[in-house]
Formats: C-alpha cells, structure tokens, sequence
C-alpha cells in the first residue's frame, strides 16, 4: 500500500475549493440532463400551465386588471409554446399511449378548469382585446428542431 498522498491533498486550499465547485456544477450539470421529456411528463407540464394561467384568468374576471393579469400570462403562454415544442419533437406515441394519454385525469382538469375561467373573463365586464391576443399564444408552437429539414 503506497503511502504517498493523492493529487487532490497535494493541491493548495485554493485549488481544492476550485476543483470541488467544478465537479459539484458537472454533477448538477449531469443531473439535470438526466431530466427526460415524455408525452405524460409534458403533457402534465402542459395541465399545470392551464390551471396557473385559469387561476389569473378568474382573478382578472373579478378585479379587472390587464396590466398585472398580461404580466403575469404572458411568460406562462412562452412555458406553454415551448411545452408543446418538446413534445411535438418526441417521436408518436402508439395508438394504445394516445389512448392512454388522452384519459390522464391531470390534463382534463386543466383544459376544464382553463375553458370555464376563459368563458368567465371574456363573459365579464373586464374581457380585454389584450389579454385575448395574449391568449393567442397558446396555438402558435415554436419551430421544432429539423422542423422543414427534410429527412
């Protein structure tokens, strides 16, 4: 057994401090690409970002302020095109997974709890041009990667 000492005691405090944050920002590096986007996982996502923007959309109807509810569903809107671009990308789910996929419970509440909120602000006195253009987003999708590139 050798009774030498490694590389990294050799190293002056400084060095040492350096080396341990490079490895630990690889390892969170790492483990953030470990992330994998699936239809149920983005489809999920999705459903999440339809409550959020159904919870603005029902303050809006009962206060009235655009500014603060445009601000707030705008970035949401962006989560969303870029939601449905990770899942355009993904390769089609079997007809058995779209089955599946189409009965998740999470996603029926959103899109229901979405349309009511929508149906209640543009009912009230406070419906907004803005907000509906805003709204807009929600069907247009970012290009995909390759999107037009012929295969």
């Amino acid at each position: 057994m050798s009774t030498s000492p490694s590389r990294f005691t050799t190293l002056d405090p400084l060095k040492r401090v350096t080396a341990f944050f490079a490895l630990l920002l690889i390892s969170l590096g790492l483990n953030a690409c470990g992330t994998k986007n699936t239809h149920e996982s983005l489809m999920e996502e999705q459903a999440e970002l339809y409550q959020e923007m159904s919870a603005i959309l029902q303050e809006l109807a009962a206060t009235g302020d655009i500014d603060n509810g445009a601000q707030k569903l705008t970035p949401l809107v962006s989560k969303f095109q870029e939601s449905r671009a990770r899942l355009a990308a993904l390769p089609k789910p079997s007809e058995e997974e779209q089955l599946r996929l189409a009965d998740l419970p999470v996603l029926a509440a959103g899109h229901e709890a979405f349309f009511e909120a929508q149906s209640a602000f543009f009912s009230s006195e406070h419906k907004s041009p803005r907000i509906s253009n805003i709204l807009s987003g929600l069907h247009v999708s970012k290009p995909v990667a390759g999107e037009g590139q012929p295969q």
